[in-house]
């Protein structure tokens, strides 16, 4: 991921930003369906463990559920009034007394606490009086400022820093549906991210499933041509490696495929990769091979055909 530009890495940040919510609320939900299942296996008289385990029986985890524990209602009022009700009555050394916070803000209580425990009376500056003076350091390069005399005092060294890369995302209305859907169609391999099933968006019409192959493993990076898309060097143009790779369910364009047959080992499918991007004018050393190539070309008036 380190060779992806600033815009991609956004792209990859927001996608998984708006993931992330929606797996949480699909998280929620889960343990919200569980909840009742758990409780009734608990009370069955099981210890309390299970374990998460994959279809081909790999661990992924422990879910511990607890114990249903008491429950317990006062007979009049509150439980912890009713207690201190009883101890006054039975018990008076379990009462203690403390000094109420609000007293803290009071100049004669603070007078009294000073003259008799001056041990226990500490000092601090006030935090609104505190943000007002860091903010003056801030603004000021280091100084600070006594207006009643005139004098300023240096008491700190203010530098720049360079940017750090903290940053916050905040995703549009309709990102949900928009991220799952591009997800689903795998058009964010670029990424990193391969196409995964998650609810919420419906599959774009666009792209149709190849139905003879349903049931079979992804197709690899390289697909296996079919007779209408290859000969026997390879895809017959980019058009129609990238019509392939949209039948199985994926998502690509012509430059990006013909960047990708040009890495061939058959000299023909790679020939006919180079003759392609001379045609349209791109740059068969591109670093980015063609993910960035808008598609169709602009202003070419050739592109598709």
């Amino acid at each position: 991921m380190s060779e992806m530009t600033a815009r991609e890495h956004a792209l990859r940040v927001g996608v998984l930003d708006v993931i992330s919510d929606e797996t949480a609320g699909m998280l929620q939900a889960a343990r919200e369906d569980a909840a009742p299942a758990f409780a009734e296996w608990r009370a069955d008289g099981e210890r309390g463990r299970l374990k998460a385990l994959l279809p081909g029986g790999a661990e992924i985890g422990l879910v511990s559920v607890k114990a249903g524990g008491k429950k317990i209602t006062a007979t009049e009022g509150t439980l912890d009034k009713a207690i201190e009700k009883w101890v006054r009555e039975h018990l008076p050394d379990g009462i203690e007394y403390y000094l109420d916070e609000s007293a803290l803000m009071n100049a004669e209580v603070l007078d009294v606490m000073k003259a008799v425990f001056p041990h226990l009376v500490k000092s601090r500056v006030r935090e609104a009086t505190r943000k007002a003076l860091v903010k003056e350091v801030t603004d000021s390069g280091g100084w600070l400022v006594d207006k009643s005399a005139g004098e300023k005092e240096k008491v700190a060294e203010v530098e720049d820093q360079k940017p750090a890369g903290t940053f916050a995302f905040r995703p549009s209305p309709d990102a949900r549906d928009l991220v799952i859907a591009a997800w689903q169609r795998g058009e964010l391999r670029h990424l990193g991210l391969g196409a995964i099933a998650l609810p919420g968006a419906a599959p774009d019409p666009g792209v149709l499933p190849d139905e003879s192959r349903a049931g079979e493993p992804p197709a690899p990076d390289k697909p296996r041509p079919g007779a209408l898309y290859a000969d026997e060097y390879g895809f017959i143009s980019p058009e129609l490696a990238a019509a392939y790779a949209m039948a199985q369910g994926g998502f690509t364009t012509p430059p990006i495929e013909a960047y990708g047959m040009a890495r061939s080992c058959d000299d023909v499918e790679a020939g006919r990769a180079l003759a392609w991007l001379e045609k349209h004018g791109l740059d068969p050393a591109d670093p980015r091979e063609g993910r960035d190539t808008p598609w169709p070309l602009p202003e070419t008036g050739v592109a598709g055909e």
